[in-house]
């Protein structure tokens, strides 16, 4: 691993472009630890107009200067996880942001206290033109907010019940412990969590048969401690949305993000009516690999190979390209964070792995990536710039109160990059083998955001609904609907296991109820606003709209006037026949 001084200063970010010096950043951590306590000054003020515009400008300058430092300190703390000084400073700042959050856990319960008539009298006011969604949002979730005294007893249970997740982290990153596995010849491999997917796609089909049967004998022999603590977790969404007053888990999950239950069911629907696309897919998988059975572990064995390292200079030439589609002024800001030194590159001592993007506001957004050459390292610079130039063009055209982007749309815009990227480096391959790759690179992309994603929210639609509905949720009860939902999808092109009844306790994210769907209507605007851009300049406009628009709308209202309406069939006709698309064009070249 390269100690970092000897990285060329164009590969890493200029944090100075933040703080140009820590006395600064010691000023700043120093005003909010004075400006903090001034939050009790506001309580049972908040029916004064004048003196709720004065909180509404305290809270922006609070939130400001909270983010700048934080995310100057976490930067620094991810290119160096070992430095004591950063990793300290964190931690303050962390306290100081729980503190506040007691502090001023009074503001909503206060507002939700007063009579509607007043909140809807601050929507006619311009002064709070800037506040206008968050005014409504209060109006629209008045009956969920608790009274003071009961929001205080449920951050005071939340401590217990959000033990589930750590419970099933201490388990999977901890705990887990998967009996190396043996290929044809004998060879052993060291098996993990993190080299599994890798191993999975190994030609080797011993190894990737004794590497699925070692991880999934690791969960058998912990079935029911995983089991019951998912059980427990499933009654702990229950428990929440009941206690908020919603008819249902999906329901509150939906609502909190401005969206609606009927695009999960559309969603649902129109995956089901298109399945046996996915079987389709299955059908020439097996022909290809030339197996008389198709099991679970033959799923990711690539049908090519590309062994071409890219450096991140090539890499960002192949995006230039791939993103032209987007309109001039979105390939001259991919040009401007190059210049302007957004990324830190390459993996080095101590550096955080994986990547991911964070925006200062006033600023520009950081992008932290660990390049080592794979196509899959110049995917991730297009993902992670799809997320800066999201938030980018968000603030160019957003006031601050309006600068958000929920969870809901924040995939949208980088698996768009993913999508022209894919699209791009299949016409322009010079080989057979490299079309075929990358034909399969975008396959797997339905099929794991898509089709999967899917699968898994059926799951945990039915496992909600069975506690809802005060029905036993039982482990055979699960294991029995997993075992159903997977051989469904398969459509009896591969075998079925025994493994396929608990698979799901492998997959972390089911401790965030209803959050895998997102994956799945992400994927699919993304593919449909590849399209539209290129078609051209209409379709760039409405992309520049969705780019721009932040929290100044609701999500659905926004992409319905970039022209998506997830409540419809029209965006999973385009993906749908996308995927088609891509299915015959890899079943010609095999």
């Amino acid at each position: 691993m390269k100690n970092r001084k000897v990285i060329d200063a164009k590969y890493k970010w200029n944090l100075k472009d933040i703080y140009k010096d820590e006395n600064i950043l010691k000023e700043d951590i120093s005003t909010l630890k004075t400006i903090l306590g001034e939050v009790k000054e506001f309580k049972g003020k908040l029916n004064n107009p004048d003196k709720l515009l004065e909180y509404y400008e305290y809270s922006k300058k609070v939130d400001i200067l909270f983010d700048k430092v934080f995310i100057y300190v976490y930067l620094n703390h991810a290119i160096d996880t070992d430095n004591d000084k950063y990793n300290r400073m964190l931690s303050e700042i962390e306290y100081m942001a729980n503190g506040y959050n007691e502090a001023s856990a009074f503001v909503l319960p206060e507002l939700n206290s007063y009579d509607v008539s007043y909140l809807e009298s601050l929507l006619e006011d311009e002064r709070f033109k800037l506040h206008y969604m968050g005014i409504k949002d209060l109006i629209k979730n008045k009956v969920h907010i608790l009274p003071h005294d009961v929001e205080e007893a449920m951050a005071k249970v939340s401590k217990i019940t959000g033990e589930f997740s750590e419970i099933y982290d201490g388990f999977d990153c901890i705990d887990l412990k998967i009996d190396n596995a043996l290929d044809s010849k004998g060879n052993s491999y060291e098996l993990t969590k993190a080299n599994y997917s890798r191993i999975m796609q190994n030609e080797d089909r011993t190894l990737r048969k004794n590497a699925s049967t070692n991880l999934n004998a690791t969960y058998k022999k912990n079935l029911a401690t995983l089991t019951n603590t998912y059980i427990a977790s499933v009654k702990k969404d229950c428990f929440y949305a009941d206690m908020y007053k919603y008819k249902d888990c999906l329901t509150k999950k939906v609502e909190g993000q401005d969206i609606n239950e009927k695009i999960f069911y559309n969603l649902i629907d129109n995956v089901n009516k298109h399945l046996y696309l996915y079987h389709n897919w299955l059908k020439v998988l097996k022909e290809a690999l030339g197996y008389e059975k198709l099991y679970g572990y033959d799923l990711s064995v690539p049908l090519a190979k590309n062994t071409k390292e890219y450096s991140f200079d090539e890499g960002c030439e192949h995006i230039r390209k791939a993103i032209a589609p987007l309109g001039e002024d979105y390939v001259s800001m991919f040009e401007h964070s190059l210049q302007n030194n957004w990324y830190d590159v390459y993996p080095t001592l101590n550096k955080d792995t994986g990547g991911c993007c964070v925006s200062v506001y006033g600023e520009h957004p950081y992008i932290l990536l660990n390049h080592e050459g794979t196509y899959n390292d110049v995917s991730a610079i297009a993902h992670e710039l799809g997320h800066a130039l999201h938030y980018y063009y968000t603030e160019r055209k957003q006031p601050y109160e309006y600068n958000d982007i929920t969870i809901f749309m924040a995939e949208m815009a980088s698996t768009t990059n993913e999508v022209l990227l894919l699209k791009h480096m299949y016409e322009t391959a010079k080989t057979r083998e490299e079309k075929i790759f990358f034909l399969q690179e975008y396959i797997d992309l339905f099929v794991g955001a898509l089709y999967i994603q899917t699968r898994n929210s059926e799951f945990e639609d039915f496992a909600h609904k069975l506690v809802e509905k005060s029905e036993p949720i039982t482990r055979e009860t699960l294991f029995n609907k997993h075992q159903e939902l997977v051989a469904k999808y398969n459509g009896g092109v591969v075998e079925q296991s025994e493994n396929s009844k608990h698979s799901f306790l492998i997959v972390p994210h089911y401790y965030r109820a209803y959050y895998m769907f997102s994956y799945a209507t992400g994927v699919t605007c993304a593919v449909n606003f590849a399209k539209m851009c290129e078609k051209g300049q209409e379709g760039i406009e409405k992309y520049r709209e969705f780019l721009s628009s932040g929290s100044s709308d609701y999500p659905l209202n926004i992409l319905k006037k970039c022209g998506i309406d997830l409540e419809t069939d029209a965006p999973y006709e385009i993906i749908f026949e996308e995927f088609e698309w891509a299915i015959n064009e890899i079943k010609s070249l095999l």
